[in-house]
Formats: C-alpha cells, structure tokens, sequence
C-alpha cells in the first residue's frame, strides 16, 4: 500500500520522521535475513557478484541504525568482513540514505586496473552483459572523454514520489569536487555511442526510482574516492550521501 502523497510530501519533518522510523522497522527484519543468506550465498561460492550483491545488501544498515545491539555488532562485523575481501579495483559503490534510498553506482573501469575480472560480475549487477563497454566507449569518446556513472536509486520504503538530487560530485584525492554534467550534450560521437547501445543520458535533477541512471562527469583521470550525491529529504531539507567502493 502506497502512503499518502500528502504525507510524504509534508512540511511537517516530524511527521516524515515518524513514517520513515515506522517503514524502517517494518523491512529491517526481512533486510537482515537477505544479508544472512546474501553471505551465505558468498560463503558457498566466493564469486565477484556474490561479494557485491553481499555488500550491497549489508549497505542497508547504513542508513537505519536503530536495531538491537547484538545485531548491530553483528552487522558491523560482517560489514568488515566482506570489506576486507573486496578487490580495491572494484567498480561498485553503494550506500543507503537515512530515508531509505539505497544508491548502487557502477563507475567507469580506468586503464591499467584489474577491472577485466569483474566484467560478468558488473554485467550481472546491471543486467547488461556490455555495460562495462557502454562504459568504457563513452570515456574513449572524443573530444569530450567523459567520466561514466551508472547510478540505481531503490525506494527501500517505498514511502518517495521522487527521487530529486540537489547536487552531485565525485571526489578525488587532494579533496577536489568533479560535478556531473547538468547541460545535455548533442555532440555526434557521444549520441553515435548512446545510440549503439540504446542508453540515454540523464542530465536532469530528478532520477529514476527503482532504475539504472547514467550520468556524466568530467574525467577526473583518477578513481574517485567516493561519489557524493544530496538529495532532497523528507525529514530534513537536504540529505548528502557518500558513495564508497566498500559501501562502508
């Protein structure tokens, strides 16, 4: 059952608080039984995608930490865990907002990394066998050479009408800021590799729910450190979360 849109879009954040405490509580106890059979799943077979579908379930408790003790120290230590297994050539980024909004950003594999062992893992995660290529193609394309993000936004409660970002950025080393691209580009080799492989560019403020989005970046020649996206809160005007390769 759908909330009322009236409520989720209320000036009242006590209000919104209140609904997100209580859609929270109602999905962490399923979210916990995911994670426990997500690292079983690895455990039984340690490869690439079953480590970062663990660690993507596991980014869940980022964003809601009222659950019992002996769980959260559970969760901190699996979290760890799965952590210390993951290749530091990893695509994959992830978290969950404090409203619920899990982010699972796939970013263009860079020369001379290891990347390559991760391509069916990648293919699965997206669904798309050839995303690293659609990817890859798009940071080649001259002149332009932009930095490609895929970027899934899940509405884990099921309580947002949408989902409005008020900024983007990567970060890299040094602590300079790579803003996405807000201007959509017409330029032939872009749209030649766009149309190649049926994607468009999302250059708007308003994601997809429960979709792939692909954004654009200037290349920032080095794998960003975290990719920072604030959203528009129900609870609190602005909500920023971090994207990190360990998702922790």
């Amino acid at each position: 059952m759908v909330a009322n849109p009236s409520v989720l879009m209320s000036s009242d954040p006590y209000k919104a608080l209140e609904l997100i405490n209580k859609k929270f509580t109602q999905v962490i106890p399923n979210k916990i039984e995911e994670f426990k059979k997500s690292i079983e799943k690895y455990e039984n077979h340690k490869s690439n995608f079953n480590l970062i579908e663990a660690i993507i379930s596991g980014s869940v408790f980022n964003g809601y930490q009222i659950i019992d003790e002996e769980t959260a120290s559970w969760v901190t230590k699996q979290q760890k865990y799965l952590a210390e297994q993951l290749d530091s050539f990893s695509l994959v980024y992830s978290d969950t907002s404090s409203e619920g909004i899990q982010f699972v950003a796939i970013v263009q594999p860079q020369m001379g990394n290891s990347s390559k062992n991760y391509r069916e893992a990648i293919g699965q995660l997206r669904g798309d066998e050839k995303e690293m290529d659609v990817l890859s193609d798009i940071g080649f394309e001259e002149p332009d050479h932009y930095f490609a993000v895929d970027i899934l936004a899940k509405d884990l409660l099921d309580i947002h009408e949408q989902i409005e970002i008020t900024d983007m950025y990567l970060t890299v080393e040094g602590g300079e800021r790579i803003p996405y691209i807000k201007e959509k580009n017409e330029s032939k080799g872009l749209q030649k590799v766009l149309s190649m492989y049926n994607r468009e560019v999302n250059a708007s403020s308003l994601m997809k729910k429960n979709d792939w989005n692909l954004y654009l970046f200037k290349d920032p020649i080095v794998v960003p450190e975290t990719i920072v996206i604030e959203v528009k809160g129900m609870s609190e005007k602005t909500k920023k979360i971090n994207l990190k390769r360990t998702a922790f």
